[in-house]
């Protein structure tokens, strides 16, 4: 299949280093049948010389080599050309050495036994990376949702230029509104996989009976009103990318059928006997500190280890202070575009309004203040009086409780001052109104008539 990214032009070369004659030989011919050009060597030393001599595009290494290991390779080669990209075959008793591998710049990993279209396919998605990067563009697609400039930002985007062209899982770590989804898109999108589906599941919105099969699908006849065949999201999503949002509530049963997936790429129907063959890549994302998760006993260690290969943690928005007028920016411009508004800018006063807020919701419930504010502008700058923020700014205090004060008063007063805002944002428009404050038509009316407005 990627015989045309190298049509017409000089073949690529590859670079195999094992010890083992067998191994070299075999690989030799795969790859040259696949329309690579190869020069092998059983001798790591040997090899950096032969990547100064030849300049190859991909080197393949074993991880397990007598004379200097894999591990050691990859730094040396890494530390004299950064953007060489190295794959490593590995064994399954070698597992957390092919993850230290992948943290330390390998481009993918092989398991033994390799399957060999999973090995053309990896190094030719090397291949036209590298020949990418030489020609001076990049071998994937710009994503414009991801808005930032602060330093924990550009970390984060740093590993997903990174991580993106290879294989890797990916556990991506974060609060509930960082934007975990967003990252896992620009992954996919910055991927070879990018033409290919990417499918999001949000694994807590499905009971634990109902998971699996979304997951897995089934056979006519597994259980009752399964009438006929229906395909999983792993075969939806096959030569893509499966996004697993919230993977820590996933029930241990189908915390063990996943392993197998990734371990084997392969996994079974509910209420088939025939396993499916599947390549996926797999992004995982979690708001739940996992770690504690596998000393409770709630999510497997091992599973853990083969979605933590890559880790990327979103810091929080009350961390990320100076990309709060950016993201600002940015949602003002998304939706007046959308309501069709001429609002050009912030007053100096609503982006103080803005700094001044802890975001307990991060990015999530910045972007709802701005929608909110947007529909209420009718100026060309949104004002302080246009941003509705709930929840207490930072470093505020309780102020003393009077003598004689009254909570339920206090929180009527404040209730009906929205409601007199949003009517007279919306020119006295009920349905406008109820859609400004988040609430019912029906709830705004029984407001109205209780505050006589």
């Amino acid at each position: 299949m990627f015989r045309d990214i190298l049509e017409g032009e000089v073949l690529p070369k590859v670079l195999v280093v094992d010890d083992d004659k067998g191994v070299l030989d075999t690989l030799r011919i795969i790859l040259t049948e696949a329309g690579h050009n190869v020069v092998t060597t059983p001798d790591p030393v040997y090899a950096l010389n032969i990547i100064e001599l030849e300049r190859p595009d991909v080197v393949v290494e074993d991880i397990r080599m007598p004379e200097m290991d894999g591990i050691e390779l990859l730094r040396r080669i890494k530390s004299r050309w950064p953007k060489l990209p190295v794959v490593i075959i590995t064994a399954f008793s070698t597992w957390e050495n092919a993850v230290q591998a992948m943290r330390l710049g390998a481009f993918d990993y092989i398991k033994k036994p390799f399957d060999i279209n999973q090995l053309r396919v990896v190094v030719a998605r090397a291949a036209a990376a590298y020949d990418a990067l030489k020609a001076g563009r990049k071998p994937f697609f710009e994503v414009g949702q991801i808005v930032g400039a602060s330093e924990g930002m550009k970390t984060v985007l740093d590993v997903v230029e990174r991580v993106a062209p290879t294989d890797t899982t990916v556990l991506i770590l974060g609060e509930s509104g960082t934007g975990k989804e967003l990252v896992a898109r620009a992954i996919h999108m910055k991927s070879l996989r990018y033409s290919e589906p990417f499918i999001a599941v949000n694994c807590a919105a499905f009971p634990e009976t109902l998971l699996e099969s979304e997951l897995f699908g089934y056979k006519k006849g597994a259980f009752t009103g399964a009438t006929s065949d229906k395909a999983g999201l792993f075969e939806v999503a096959h030569k893509g990318t499966l996004f697993l949002d919230e993977v820590a509530e996933i029930p241990l049963p189908t915390q063990a059928k996943l392993l197998r997936a990734i371990e084997e790429r392969e996994f079974y129907r509910l209420g088939d006997t025939s396993p499916r063959q599947v390549d996926v890549r797999l992004i995982a994302a979690t708001k739940q500190p996992l770690e504690e998760r596998v000393r409770e006993g709630t999510f497997r260690e091992d599973l853990f280890y083969r979605l933590n290969v890559i880790p990327i943690t979103i810091p929080p928005l009350r961390e990320r202070r100076s990309d709060i007028p950016l993201l600002a920016g940015h949602f003002l411009r998304k939706y007046a575009k959308q309501m069709g508004k001429d609002i050009e800018d912030f007053e100096p006063a609503a982006i103080e309004k803005l700094m001044s807020h802890s975001w307990p919701g991060n990015v999530r419930e910045l972007e709802n203040a701005i929608q909110r504010a947007v529909a209420f502008c009718n100026t060309k700058k949104i004002t302080k009086d246009d941003i509705f923020i709930t929840a207490e700014p930072l470093e505020t205090k309780t102020p003393p409780i009077p003598e004689n004060f009254n909570l339920d008063a206090y929180i009527e007063e404040v209730d009906r001052s929205f409601v007199e805002a949003a009517l007279r944002q919306a020119g006295g428009s009920v349905q406008e109104a109820a859609k400004l404050l988040g609430i019912s038509v029906r709830a705004l009316r029984y407001r109205i008539s209780k505050y006589r407005l």
